[in-house]
């Protein structure tokens, strides 16, 4: 039996079999497949969060396969692309959850920032850490930053720090974002906790 596609009127088509047809069918599956596999692989690499109890096509049988072969395509492409393999589960329980900032004072020549802010340790033992604000420009550009060294929070504690830095004009009027890092010293963990505030 032979097969034609439907094309513009006078044009010279050659027939296509059903075994030509099929073929291509398949390298069409093939190639769906595999986007479909890069497209979650993305999805899950650039994600947040998702929560643990939806997964999509939890219910296709021929997906329960591909989702279980995830984590290790992921590790696998943070290795490839030389990426910081996931964090570990420790880390879920040690964040900033608050960061502030504001302008507390103008001397002539330039401006004082004072900035807040509130750490949460859900670990069972205290930690040690290093604090640094980064002050932004509206272009991401770091225009001043402030250190605090050697801070320490007990286990399971929450703590708010505060702090001020004197930045120059015009970079100070430029601030439009401060980004924190809390550090954990090596003998916690190599760990990076860091948030952002809203935009001023």
């Amino acid at each position: 039996m032979l097969v034609t596609s439907m094309h513009a009127p006078d044009m010279n088509i050659a027939p296509v079999t059903n075994a030509e047809l099929k073929a291509r069918v398949t390298a069409l599956e093939q190639d769906l497949a595999s986007l479909e596999r890069d497209y979650h692989l993305l999805l899950q690499t650039m994600s947040v969060s998702q929560p643990s109890s939806v997964s999509p096509g939890a219910e296709d049988p021929f997906e329960r396969p591909r989702m279980a072969a995830r984590p290790q395509a992921l590790e696998e492409a943070h290795l490839h692309k030389g990426l910081r393999p996931a964090p570990r589960l420790e880390d879920d329980d040690w964040w900033i959850y608050d960061a502030e900032f504001a302008v507390t004072e103008r001397i002539y020549g330039h401006e004082r920032f004072g900035w807040k802010v509130s750490i949460k340790n859900g670990l069972p033992r205290r930690q040690t850490y290093d604090i640094e604000a980064q002050f932004l420009n509206n272009r991401g550009l770091v225009v001043g930053t402030a250190r605090l060294d050697c801070q320490v929070i007990g286990a399971c504690d929450a703590q708010t720090l505060r702090g001020d830095e004197l930045i120059s004009v015009p970079a100070a009027w430029a601030v439009t974002n401060v980004h924190v890092i809390a550090r954990r010293h090596t003998d916690n963990s190599t760990s990076l906790a860091d948030a952002c505030t809203s935009p001023r």
